[in-house]
C-alpha cells in the first residue's frame, strides 16, 4: 500500500482498493497489474493498456517505459515529463473520441503529477462509462446483454453493496 494510503479515511481506502481491483481485473488479460494508483498511471502506459482493453480499440503513439523492472512496475518509468504528458494526452484524446465525459482540461498534467484525487476521479469516469453507460465491449467478453440487470451491472452493484454492508455492519437493499 502507498504512503498516501494510510492517512486516508476508511471510505477512501475502500474506494482506493475497489478501484484498484476493478483496474486490475481488466489489466489481467495483458499480464499487467496496478499496485499504486497515484504513481503507476503517471506515464500513461498502464492507462493506455486499460483503455485498449475496455474499448477493444487501439491507441497509437504511446511511448513505452524502458525499465529493467518492466512496464507497469512500481518504479514505472524513465520517460521524461514531456513524454509522460504526451502519452496521457493521447489517452485523453482517445477518451474524447470514445465520448467519455471528462471535465478537467489539465487532467493529463494532473495525472502526470500523481494527483490521487483526480486519478481516482478518472477511474470513476471509466467505470461509469465502460461498466454502466456503454458496457458493450465488456459484455462481449462476458456474453451479457445490455439490459439494466446484465451480469456486468449486477456484479459491480453486488460488489459495492457487499463492501458497504461490511463497512456499515447492516443490510442494504
Amino acid at each position: 500500500e502507498s504512503a498516501v494510503f494510510n492517512p486516508l479515511p476508511t471510505w477512501k481506502r475502500m474506494q482506493y482498493r475497489s478501484f484498484r481491483a476493478w483496474v486490475n481485473h481488466h489489466l489481467l488479460s495483458q499480464n499487467l497489474q496496478l499496485q499504486l494508483i497515484e504513481t503507476q498511471l503517471d506515464d500513461g502506459y498502464l492507462l493506455s493498456q486499460l483503455l485498449q482493453v475496455l474499448s477493444a480499440g487501439h491507441i497509437t503513439g504511446i511511448r513505452l517505459p524502458n525499465t529493467a523492472l518492466g512496464a507497469g512496475s512500481l518504479n514505472s518509468s524513465n520517460l521524461s515529463s514531456i513524454q509522460k504528458i504526451n502519452n496521457l494526452y493521447l489517452c485523453f484524446q482517445f477518451l474524447k473520441a470514445q465520448k467519455v465525459n471528462l471535465d478537467d482540461t489539465r487532467q493529463a498534467e494532473n495525472i502526470a503529477d500523481c494527483d490521487l484525487k483526480l486519478t481516482l476521479g478518472l477511474i470513476w469516469h471509466l467505470i461509469l462509462h465502460y461498466q454502466f453507460h456503454h458496457p458493450k465491449n465488456l459484455e462481449s467478453n462476458s456474453n451479457s446483454s445490455a439490459n439494466p440487470t446484465s451480469p456486468a451491472k449486477t456484479n459491480i452493484k453486488s460488489l459495492l453493496l457487499d463492501r458497504l454492508k461490511r463497512y456499515l455492519g447492516t443490510e442494504l437493499t
